[in-house]
């Protein structure tokens, strides 16, 4: 019953909670606790538990307690309430004896690598700080300094736009507004490949509407060669593409290295009607061609046959004036 009081829990156990206490210790309040931990190695020495609660004085000085009453009329309620619980508390020799709950713990200690001076000021462009003064600190994402979330996010433990601020800015910026309204694809990715954003057009285009893609690999959306390339030779760069996978989908590709904030950028203009198009015309001109093809054709065989009549013709023609001019001549013509 006395366990939301400061040194409770030590009480609820049977231990000494008094402040001359060497094996154990009582903290509350966040600060006070915090400061305990950041020098968790040296001020351990010697103690064997310790009762760290975050409200100043336990529980009974929650953020949402509504309550009138002061913390301490609020401790002595708490007090004479345990008290009467210590009259129900059988005999010694009625409570049973129950086995040991004694275990051993060891050290298993979580790697928590630490980032170069280079790497924590990639980390912290992602989130739009390039110079000190960009580092707000104001603490909405739950890292007291944007230092300490940048070691998080390099740990893995908290993500890059975990940052209210930026996203904000970013949200009512010109510019992303443009992107949000051109009709042209845009992708923004970081140096390991990974979607930082993506515009609505894009997400039309690759039929990813209503689908989280913000953090994936851009591998698992399509060929990222081309981002490969741009990111080894820090050179912007064009390439014509086709995605049969999205709708026979026709963009030229170009990628270019935003070289302040170390994130590339992909711009997709869609080509499908053009293509479409040129297709219709190709097949138009073949069809065309081969309609010429069979005109000449037909119109050579018709000479073809209208030159064979007249040769007939001519020496049919040629024979009988021979007969006659023989026999003219007097000469014996042949039957």
């Amino acid at each position: 019953r006395a366990f939301p009081v400061e040194g409770g829990l030590l009480k609820a156990g049977t231990l000494d909670q008094g402040i001359l206490s060497i094996d154990t210790v009582v903290i509350t309040g966040i600060d006070r606790c915090l400061r305990f931990l950041e020098n968790f190695d040296k001020e351990k020495e010697g103690l064997k538990i310790i009762e760290m609660m975050s409200c100043e004085g336990g529980c009974i000085d929650g953020p949402l307690l509504n309550s009138g009453l002061s913390l301490f009329q609020r401790r002595k309620r708490i007090i004479e309430y345990s008290q009467k619980g210590l009259l129900a508390i059988p005999n010694e020799e009625n409570i049973p004896v129950l086995p040991s709950f004694e275990r051993a713990f060891h050290p298993m200690p979580i790697p928590q690598p630490q980032p170069t001076e280079e790497e924590m000021k990639k980390i912290l462009a992602l989130s739009g700080k390039f110079t000190p003064q960009d580092e707000l600190n104001c603490g909405a994402c739950g890292y007291n300094s944007c230092r300490e979330k940048a070691v998080a996010v390099f740990q893995g433990l908290a993500e890059a736009e975990m940052c209210i601020p930026y996203m904000r800015a970013r949200a009512e910026s010109f510019s992303s507004f443009l992107i949000a309204v051109t009709p042209n694809g845009i992708v923004l990715v970081d140096e390991n490949r990974r979607v930082v954003e993506m515009n609505p057009a894009l997400r039309n285009m690759l039929d990813l509407r209503g689908r989280l893609v913000v953090g994936k690999m851009l591998d698992e959306l399509f060929d990222p060669s081309l981002f490969v390339e741009v990111l080894r030779t820090r050179k912007a760069e064009s390439r014509e593409i086709h995605f049969p996978q999205y709708g026979n989908l026709y963009v030229k590709l170009s990628v270019f290295y935003l070289e302040k904030s170390g994130l590339l950028m992909g711009v997709f203009v869609d080509l499908t009607k053009q293509k479409d198009q040129e297709n219709m015309m190709e097949e138009i001109r073949e069809k065309t061609l081969e309609k010429a093809q069979q005109v000449i054709n037909n119109q050579m065989r018709v000479a073809q046959e209208i030159a064979g009549l007249l040769g007939e013709t001519t020496a049919e023609s040629k024979s009988l004036l021979s007969k006659l001019m023989k026999i003219l001549r007097g000469e014996k013509v042949e039957e």
